[in-house]
């Protein structure tokens, strides 16, 4: 989710067009006077198909200011002046200068992801010759260099970049050239009517080549769920401790503990006591989105499956979180970071096949303040269901089996959420061998109670307590035959 620093020997920031914004110092935590008190926005965005900013952030490392703690600045005149503070700073600063926006990419042809948590630099001390790759990735389009997929350039050089959108993926469309140094940075690519190409200056690093999209507002229409956009959350976290050197990924967290990520890698943070507003919702395997999103969450960090992912991909916990935030700005249609995280994470879940869908029960949540210049946000929830059956049996089997006058078929029996049996979840109903219909349930405590005993059988008062957890459980009751002076055994 977040941030970034790419120091171009003897170039200024306005030579490659990086753009500075204000970053929340360190870990912001939101009271929670301040969290109730957070005035609710009425302005929510309603569609994906805005483009990815042509314009990227400068990025830091984490160093002391990650482990203060702040609020949220109070007014947005505030922010401004902080903003236009930062600017100033950033821009009077040759050595660090940067930025981290990022289209989405494919890794082959450049550097593998370091194993440390620090990033080379990927910039030398003179002016020589470095490999610029044009990258792809899921949306069809192929960019190209005179040509070629890469090239070695002197730095200094102009390179031109050739783009071929014929076999787009449905859904999306192209929204420009992306050009990423080594050091995080991204350039200022920019299309020349003259030669049909876009063009950048090459840097004294390596630079990956990327094409940038966006999902058109006719498909991000289909992708809307009813019955969750426009619920509001508030932003009660954000902490820079997942950062990776250069590479920052913002952690997040809404109404006090819910876990984010950022779905638009190079945007501004959203600051601590922001109220955002639900978009839109996956819930399905309808489209390659709503399937990938769905995805990176029941894969990603804090997710069921979240341990064999980092053993597929040998990555620590700290990993899994920049890497599932990245996958998440990838897929979306937005920024990845220099190395290609985010389309790593994306290749491996997409060679899993079907097996690999998210259940039913998980859904992707995405949410907007509103502000173009600021990031969306996604959060997940899962809730499993487990399965329950009843086994009725006779507390007397000797004087009950075989005999007609008694059957464990037709009993009835109420499953409540409550232990004052007024909260009904379902309903049990025995067959002849004793055995009920199964009842598909969320994990929690539940009661079941007997509301009507079969042909021969005492109708029991008595409240059965029983916990579903993960594993389907099948509940035995024994039941009382009625036995009366006329001699029915």
């Amino acid at each position: 989710m977040l941030l970034f620093v790419c120091a171009v020997l003897g170039e200024s920031s306005a030579a490659y067009g990086y753009a500075a914004y204000p970053e929340p110092a360190g870990e912001q935590v939101l009271p929670s006077s301040e969290a109730e008190a957070a005035d609710v926005s009425d302005d929510m965005q309603s569609l994906d198909g805005q483009p990815p900013s042509e314009k990227g952030v400068p990025e830091q490392s984490d160093h002391a200011e990650a482990s203060k703690e702040q609020t949220a600045p109070e007014t947005e005149a505030a922010d401004s002046s902080e903003e236009e503070n930062h600017s100033d700073e950033t821009e009077a600063s040759d050595s660090q200068l940067s930025s981290e926006t990022e289209a989405i990419s494919d890794t082959s042809g450049t550097s593998s992801h370091p194993d440390s948590e620090t990033y080379p630099s990927g910039e030398t001390s003179g002016k020589g010759s470095h490999r610029a790759v044009a990258e792809k990735n899921f949306s069809g389009i192929v960019l190209n260099i005179d040509g070629q997929a890469s090239a070695d350039v002197c730095a200094g050089e102009t390179v031109r970049v050739a783009v071929d959108t014929s076999s787009i993926t449905g859904g999306l469309s192209f929204a420009g050239v992306r050009a990423i140094s080594a050091g995080e940075g991204q350039l200022d690519c920019r299309y020349d009517e003259a030669s049909g190409t876009y063009a950048f200056v090459m840097p004294d690093s390596d630079v990956a080549i990327r094409p940038a999209v966006s999902w058109t507002a006719a498909f991000a229409r289909k992708l809307n769920r009813a019955g969750h956009t426009g619920e509001q959350h508030t932003i009660t976290r954000y902490s820079e401790h997942m950062n990776q050197g250069l590479l920052r990924v913002g952690y997040f967290e809404i109404d006090g503990g819910t876990l984010a990520w950022c779905t638009q890698h190079s945007l501004s943070p959203p600051a601590v006591g922001t109220v955002l507003s639900t978009a839109q919702v996956w819930s399905d395997d309808s489209t390659w989105l709503s399937t990938m999103m769905r995805r990176i969450a029941w894969y990603g960090y804090s997710g069921p499956m979240a341990e064999t992912t980092k053993s597929a991909l040998g990555l620590t916990d700290s990993d899994l979180w920049r890497y599932t935030a990245l996958a998440f700005s990838y897929a979306y249609g937005a920024d990845d970071n220099y190395y290609g995280y985010g389309k790593r994470f994306v290749d491996w879940l997409s060679t899993l096949g079907d097996n690999a869908n998210a259940p039913a029960q998980l859904q992707v949540f995405r949410l907007t303040s509103g502000n173009a210049s600021v990031q969306d946000l996604v959060y997940w929830t899962y809730t499993p269901e487990v399965t329950l059956t009843l086994q009725k049996t006779s507390a007397i089997p000797e004087v009950t089996q075989g005999h007609p006058c008694y059957r464990l078929d037709g009993a009835r029996y109420g499953v409540y959420s409550d232990a004052g049996c007024s909260s009904l979840a379902g309903t049990l109903i025995t067959g002849a061998d004793g055995i009920s219909n199964v009842l598909t349930l969320s994990p929690r405590t539940y009661y079941i109670k007997e509301l009507e005993a079969p042909e021969g059988y005492i109708c029991s008062g008595t409240v059965t307590e029983v916990v579903l957890e993960q594993e389907p459980v099948t509940v035995t009751v024994r039941d009382e035959p009625l036995v009366d002076a006329l001699g029915l055994t």
